[in-house]
C-alpha cells in the first residue's frame, strides 16, 4: 500500500513538475527567462554603467546626514547639497574605444576587387556604428551588430547594419564559449499614446531564429502576440518577381545564420565600470563634500555662545551640523558672550585623494595617464610605449574579439554580394587590421624604418609608417615605380634609334 502511494505521488511530481522544453517556440519558458532576465543582475550592471556614461550616476542620491539625538545618523536639509560628478569613467570609455577603432580600419586581401567591394560596406556610417559598439561593449561587456535588410522587398533596398544595446538582448547561446547562437531576443519599451490621450510604455519582445522574427507584447507577466505583426513569423529577405504590377513569385529567404554579431570587450564579457565603479563613486564623493563645504560658511566659522542654554549631546551635534554653533553654560555665572572657532578646510588633503582616485580608475580601468604625457613635454617613443602599457593589454584582448566579429560580420556581406550576383566571395581571405590611435614620437620612427631601407623590403617599411593609409601608400609606390621604370626603358630605346651605330638604315646612308 505504502509503495503504491509513493508511486502515485511520483506520477503526480512528474507531472507537475515536468521540465519546460527550452525552446523559442515555448512561450512559458519564454516568459519564464524573461522574467528571471529583467530582474537579473547582469542586465542590472549593463544599465548602470550606460546610465554611468551619460552623466547619471549614484551621487544624485547624495544626502547631508548629521549624528543627530539618541546617536543616529539623521538628514539636514538645510545646508548646501551640490551633487558633484566628475566623469572620468566616460573618459576612459571614450579613450579606449578612440584607441582601438578611433582610426578607420585596414582591410587586407589579394583580391583588389573584392577590396573595393567592402569598402564599400565599410563607410563612414560603418565606421560611426562601429565606434557606437565599441562604446556599448565596453559599457555591456558586449554589444551586437544586427544584419538586416529592409522589409518587405528586396528590390529598392540593401543590406544594413544595426547597433543593439546590450541590455536589450538576450543570446541563447550553443556552446559555452559563446560562440554559435540557437536564437536571441530583444526587448525594450516604446512609449504609445491613445486616443484619449493617455500614454503607457508599451514593452515589446522580438524572438530571432533561423526562421525568422517573431513579435510578441508583454504584460503583466504574460507574452501576446503584436496585434500589428500577428502570430506570422517574419522572414529577414522576401524577394518578390513581377511581370508588370502582377507579382509573379514570392520567396521568402533566411540568411542560413542567426543575423546577430557579438563584439565582445573579453571572452568573460565583463562591463567595465564593474572595475572601476567604487573609484568613480569615491571622485565624485570627494568633490561634492569638498564643494559643499567650500560654500558652507558655518563649517569654517562656528560660533560658541556663552552662558545662553545648555543643551544634551545629540543638540549639540545637531546644532553644530545645521546651524554652526553650539550653546554651553559657564558654572561660574559669568556674563554671556560670542567666541568664535574657525576650521579652515585644507585643499591639499581633498587635492592629494582625488589624485589618488583618478590615478587608481585608470590603473584598474586599463587606461592611459594623459596628464603625465603632457607633464612630460616631449617624451620619446620608449616612454610613450611604457605609458601606453595598460592600454595596449586590454586593447590585445578587445581587438582580438573584434577580429573574429569582423570575420562573422565578413559572412553577411559575401552573403549580399552573391545574392547580387557579383560574385562568390566566401571563401575569400581577409584580414582586419585595427590602426590604433596612439601619441607617437614620429620622427625616431622614421628615422629607425629608413635604417631599416635594403634590409626589409619598401613595403614592409611603408606599413609601419605613423601616418597616411599604408595601403594607399604602397599603391602610390607601385605606380610611381613603374612609371619611372617605363621613362628609363623610353630613354634607353631613344638612345638606341638615335645612336648611328645602332641604326643600319643610317650606316647605309653613310656607305653610299
Amino acid at each position: 500500500m505504502l509503495n503504491a502511494i509513493r508511486k502515485g505521488v511520483s506520477w503526480l511530481d512528474a507531472k507537475l513538475n515536468n521540465p519546460l522544453e527550452e525552446t523559442a517556440n515555448n512561450l512559458k519558458w519564454l516568459e519564464l527567462e524573461l522574467e528571471a532576465w529583467l530582474n537579473s543582475k547582469e542586465r542590472a550592471d549593463q544599465i548602470k554603467a550606460d546610465m554611468y556614461y551619460r552623466d547619471i550616476q549614484d551621487i544624485a542620491k547624495y544626502k547631508r546626514m548629521a549624528i543627530g539625538e539618541g546617536g543616529e545618523l539623521e538628514e539636514v536639509k538645510n545646508l548646501p547639497n551640490h551633487k558633484v560628478i566628475d566623469n572620468q569613467y566616460k573618459r576612459l570609455v571614450n579613450q579606449k574605444v578612440n584607441h582601438l577603432v578611433g582610426k578607420p580600419f585596414t582591410v587586407n586581401t589579394n583580391n583588389k576587387t573584392y577590396v573595393d567591394m567592402l569598402n564599400k560596406y565599410f563607410n563612414k556610417k560603418f565606421m560611426k556604428t562601429l565606434k557606437s559598439v565599441g562604446k556599448d561593449a565596453n559599457n555591456g561587456g558586449v554589444s551586437f551588430f544586427y544584419s538586416y535588410y529592409v522589409a518587405p522587398y528586396y528590390d529598392n533596398n540593401e543590406l544594413k547594419f544595426k547597433r543593439f544595446k546590450s541590455y536589450e538582448i538576450k543570446v541563447f547561446w550553443k556552446d559555452d564559449e559563446h560562440n554559435e547562437i540557437d536564437f536571441f531576443w530583444r526587448y525594450y519599451r516604446k512609449p504609445v499614446r491613445f486616443s484619449n490621450g493617455s500614454v503607457e510604455d508599451i514593452q515589446h519582445l522580438e524572438v530571432y531564429t533561423l526562421e525568422g522574427v517573431r513579435y510578441y507584447i508583454y504584460k503583466g507577466g504574460t507574452l501576446l502576440y503584436d496585434k500589428l505583426k500577428g502570430a506570422t513569423t517574419y522572414s529577414y529577405l522576401t524577394y518578390t518577381s513581377s511581370v508588370g504590377n502582377e507579382v509573379v513569385e514570392e520567396q521568402h529567404l533566411s540568411f542560413e545564420r542567426i543575423p546577430l554579431i557579438p563584439f565582445k570587450v573579453s571572452d568573460i564579457e565583463e562591463p567595465l565600470l564593474k572595475r572601476v565603479k567604487s573609484l568613480q563613486d569615491g571622485i565624485n564623493t570627494i568633490t561634492t563634500v569638498f564643494t559643499n563645504n567650500m560654500l558652507e560658511d558655518s563649517r569654517n566659522t562656528i560660533l560658541i555662545i556663552m552662558n545662553y542654554d545648555g543643551e544634551n549631546l545629540g543638540e549639540f551635534r545637531r546644532n553644530l551640523s545645521t546651524y554652526g554653533a553650539i550653546k554651553v553654560r559657564n558654572t561660574n555665572e559669568e556674563k554671556g558672550g560670542v567666541d568664535t572657532l574657525q576650521i579652515e578646510v585644507n585643499a591639499e588633503n581633498y587635492k592629494t585623494i582625488l589624485e589618488m582616485f583618478k590615478k587608481a580608475l585608470i590603473q584598474n580601468g586599463g587606461g592611459v595617464d594623459v596628464t603625465e604625457l603632457r607633464a612630460s613635454g616631449t617624451p620619446n617613443q620608449m616612454n610613450i610605449q611604457s605609458m601606453y602599457y595598460d592600454i595596449e593589454l586590454d586593447t590585445n584582448d578587445t581587438e582580438t574579439e573584434f577580429q573574429y566579429s569582423m570575420e562573422l560580420l565578413k559572412w553577411f556581406i559575401d552573403f549580399d554580394i552573391n545574392y547580387q550576383g557579383k560574385g562568390n566571395f566566401f571563401d575569400e581571405k581577409v584580414e582586419f587590421i585595427f590602426n590604433r590611435d596612439m601619441l607617437q614620437d614620429e620622427t625616431s620612427i622614421i628615422d629607425n624604418l629608413v635604417k631599416l631601407k635594403g634590409i626589409i623590403s619598401d613595403e614592409d617599411i611603408i606599413k609601419q609608417l605613423p601616418f597616411g593609409d599604408s595601403q594607399k601608400l604602397i599603391e602610390n609606390m607601385k605606380k610611381q615605380k613603374e612609371e619611372q621604370r617605363h621613362e628609363v626603358l623610353k630613354e634607353y630605346a631613344n638612345a638606341f634609334v638615335n645612336n648611328p651605330q645602332n641604326n643600319p638604315q643610317i650606316n647605309n646612308e653613310g656607305d653610299e
